[in-house]
């Protein structure tokens, strides 16, 4: 019987602590890049109108309004967009990191398995391969050290 994967928000989720708190960073980051282009944005506006460029004051200031809530309504939408692709990016790294952190506890224990495994799309398979080797290299060396009493 195959195994149905449901995607639940929750199973993206590896350590959710770290991957909430860099999703809010990112999404801070995007609100003050936008806010901060609102705000040149605006004042270029005020320069136009000082300039007496734009003939009705009330053309001013209802395109003022219309800009603002434009980029305001753009960038909550780019940070949440930010934030879900942030976890999706987190989960594929904190989910090796998670693999790597479990084979050391478990080796501590006295469970030491032939090498660390994680998922095919993870980010992180140079590290995961460069460990498998260190772990394969002590192997071998304390198998030589055994064969040699």
């Amino acid at each position: 019987m195959k195994h149905i994967h449901k995607r639940y928000f929750k199973n993206y989720l590896i350590a959710p602590k770290q991957q909430i708190l860099f999703g809010f960073f990112i999404f801070i980051f995007v609100l003050i890049a936008i806010g901060t282009f609102s705000l040149l944005l605006i004042n270029k506006i005020r320069q136009l109108r000082d300039t007496r460029q734009f003939a009705e004051p009330d053309i001013d200031i209802e395109l003022v309004f219309f800009i603002m809530q434009y980029f305001i309504l753009t960038s909550l939408v780019l940070g949440v967009f930010i934030f879900g692709m942030n976890i999706l990016l987190t989960h594929r790294i904190f989910g090796s990191l998670y693999a790597i952190e479990k084979y050391f506890k478990d080796a501590t224990e006295g469970n030491v398995k032939p090498s660390i495994s994680i998922r095919k799309h993870d980010m992180t398979h140079s590290l995961v391969e460069t460990i498998n080797r260190y772990i394969e290299h002590q192997r071998n060396k304390n198998e030589e050290e055994k064969n040699e009493r």
